[in-house]
């Protein structure tokens, strides 16, 4: 049995490859352009795959902080599509209490600027979330 690299680098491994020798070799500019979007598209799913754990735990913690309700027991929370349903219905019953209290707007603030911040760094690296820029 010959074992296979692993999701995340065959990702980046095929971004590389685009990138550094597909785009260069195509001289019509609209191919290399979506050379460079599916690139970009690669590179970002191995970045999902990398940090989606552990982001998407920290999500839900935050999640259940703010809204006051857990809907996942423990074993559950090891399972991504049940982690990825209950950040969604977590997200809305925010939603509907921010439009319902707008205190809660500013309370949820912070945590809402880190899950956004986790999201950013999975889609550009390079995003800069620092409130000292202009």
């Amino acid at each position: 049995m010959q074992d296979r690299p692993d999701l995340q680098s065959m990702l980046f491994a095929v971004a590389a490859f685009l990138e550094r020798e597909a785009v260069p070799a195509t001289a019509d500019p609209s191919v290399a352009f979506r050379l460079r979007i599916a690139a970009h598209l690669c590179a970002m799913g191995a970045r999902e795959v990398h940090h989606e754990g552990q982001d998407d735990a920290a999500d839900l913690d935050a999640l259940e902080a703010l809204v006051g309700e857990a809907p996942l027991a423990p074993a559950e929370r090891r399972d991504r599509v049940a982690r990825r349903q209950a950040i969604r219905m977590l997200e809305r019953r925010l939603g509907e209490q921010i439009d319902a209290d707008e205190d809660d707007a500013a309370a949820s603030a912070d945590a809402l600027q880190a899950m956004l911040g986790r999201r950013l760094r999975v889609a550009n690296p390079r995003f800069d979330l620092r409130e000292d820029l202009p």
